[in-house]
């Protein structure tokens, strides 16, 4: 579960008979800079992926991304993230959308002074736990945002 812009808490749900338990754990903050609109999608059962705006001091803004892992040992659960990476300049949307346990897509549309109306999309792999992110592909004078409705 994302909570608030930048913590990323564990959680298990367990079904008992005609209810669900859930049992939360310690949360874990996925950036140190200042973050917001943090987005998710699984990879597997228990990796995901993240997608967020991230900056040091609101001016110099970044689309940021980084992979978390639950590990549950014994009966705590905990998360473990990859090295978070700057994949692109500020956009006014974001998205990601899981591929496989291994590679998520990232998807920007509209740069800040909206002078970029395309689609921009890469596929970011993950190998020996670093991200690495792919050549851009663009799908030109896009005004249909549906990727970034699928995506959530």
């Amino acid at each position: 579960i994302v909570l608030g812009s930048n913590e990323a808490l564990p959680c298990t749900i367990m079904e008992k008979q005609d209810t669900a338990e859930i049992q939360c754990f310690e949360g874990i903050r996925f950036t140190e800079q200042i973050s917001t609109n943090a987005l998710i999608d699984s990879l597997d059962d228990k990796c995901f992926a993240l997608s967020y705006f991230q900056t040091e001091n609101f001016t110099d803004i970044h689309l940021a991304t980084r992979v978390g892992c639950i590990e549950k040992k014994e009966e705590k659960v905990s998360i473990t993230l990859t090295e978070e990476l700057l994949y692109s300049k500020n956009y006014i949307f974001h998205g990601i959308a899981g591929l496989s346990s291994n590679a998520f897509v990232l998807a920007k549309a509209v740069n800040e002074d909206q002078t970029d109306k395309d689609l921009h999309f890469q596929v970011a792999t993950i190998k020996d736990g670093k991200i690495k992110v792919g050549h851009e592909i663009t799908l030109l004078n896009r005004t249909n945002f549906g990727f970034f409705d699928m995506d959530k």
